[in-house]
């Protein structure tokens, strides 16, 4: 914009221009109101996400041909995800088709940024062989600082009993 909100707000302008894409950024008082109050929890929401995940962890470590990509990190972590690798697309899609059937809600986290129709369209396309298979096997499981042990323990068993029931698939 060739013009500031404040420039317009204060009546210096009365018009602008758009001389490119854009977007608009600024928080609204509500959210930055949410925010702050989010904030305060922090501390507990991030501690309360690491015992899903290292529970998740322990849960899902006997389940053959599962990985779980990123435990052996040491690092600090937000633990925003828990993505799981499968060992095929096709498997990934009925997983999440039965976890959905038993009421619990998957992702995918995240496609790869250059199979997307804007970057396509703008830069060609090109071949990424281990990021694609990697994204087309990956399943993200919930998360958030309110899942219950419960929760998690019932996400793990929907899980485990797909993938007993996967006799086809030779892994």
């Amino acid at each position: 914009m060739t013009t500031s909100s404040w420039d317009k707000q204060n009546g210096r302008v009365s018009s602008y221009d758009v001389q490119g894409l854009g977007l608009n950024y600024r928080i609204t008082d509500i959210g930055s109101t949410m925010g702050r109050l989010q904030l305060q929890r922090l501390a507990q929401d991030r501690q309360r996400r690491r015992q899903i995940v290292q529970l998740y962890a322990s849960l899902l470590q006997n389940i053959e041909h599962i990985e779980l990509p990123f435990l052996h990190r040491l690092d600090d972590s937000a633990y925003h995800l828990v993505p799981i690798l499968l060992p095929t697309t096709t498997l990934r899609d009925e997983l999440q088709v039965a976890l959905k059937q038993d009421g619990i809600q998957s992702s995918v986290h995240y496609p790869p940024t250059h199979l997307f129709s804007f970057y396509r369209e703008r830069f060609g396309t090109c071949s990424l062989p281990i990021t694609e298979d990697v994204a087309s096997r990956e399943l993200s499981l919930p998360i958030h600082p309110n899942l219950t042990d419960e929760q998690i323990r019932l996400v793990v068993a929907s899980i485990r009993t797909f993938m007993s029931s996967q006799t086809a698939y030779a892994f």
